[in-house]
């Protein structure tokens, strides 16, 4: 009995090992990827819309390479009504991570405290493990995900109206997102 015993914990560390590997190389895939720009909609003052990745924000224009389009399209700020940052929603991922977070944690946890002693309601340290990562592996794709739906949200930058300063602090906060995040 005690080698079946072994082995049931022998395919538990085993398929923990799996899972850890797995989430390591996804989270390293998702974290070291090319950077790219924010997605934005700008919308001009004539009614033109323009969408898709921000390129550069300069001083007299903000650069954008389209959607629709492939290519480049510039807008000239005193053209522009708004921009848009259009962002999409974070909660697969932050789910995910959410996930990895707890499940890891059960699992340390649930190794840690080591067997119980016999008795009515006794449980070997791999099924505490088990247990612990199942239950906060949930709890941490339920956080994960609500926190990456609320990182999500739009931001809109009203151009129209404002006044030159105003402006050119939109234009500040704008060019950290694009993908040559300097100005020129």
């Amino acid at each position: 009995m005690s080698g079946r015993r072994l082995t049931g914990r022998h395919e538990m560390k085993k398929s923990i090992c799996v899972f850890v590997s797995v989430s390591i190389l996804w989270l390293s895939g998702t974290m070291f990827s090319e950077r790219q720009g924010a997605e934005v909609l700008i919308k001009k003052k004539n009614g033109q819309r323009i969408q898709g990745e921000l390129i550069a924000v300069k001083k007299s224009s903000v650069l954008v390479l389209g959607s629709e389009s492939h290519s480049d399209e510039a807008a000239e700020i005193g053209d522009i009504s708004f921009v848009q940052i259009v962002k999409k929603s974070n909660a697969l991922k932050w789910g995910g991570i959410g996930l990895a977070i707890g499940v890891v944690g059960g699992l340390v946890g649930g190794f840690a405290s080591g067997d119980d002693e016999p008795g009515f309601m006794s449980f070997s340290a791999d099924q505490k493990a088990g247990l612990a990562a199942m239950g906060f592996g949930l709890i941490g794709l339920a956080v994960g995900s609500v926190a990456g739906m609320a990182s999500g949200a739009d931001v809109k930058y009203q151009f129209e109206g404002k006044s030159e300063s105003e402006i050119r602090g939109y234009l500040a906060q704008l060019a950290p997102k694009s993908r040559v995040p300097h100005n020129q």
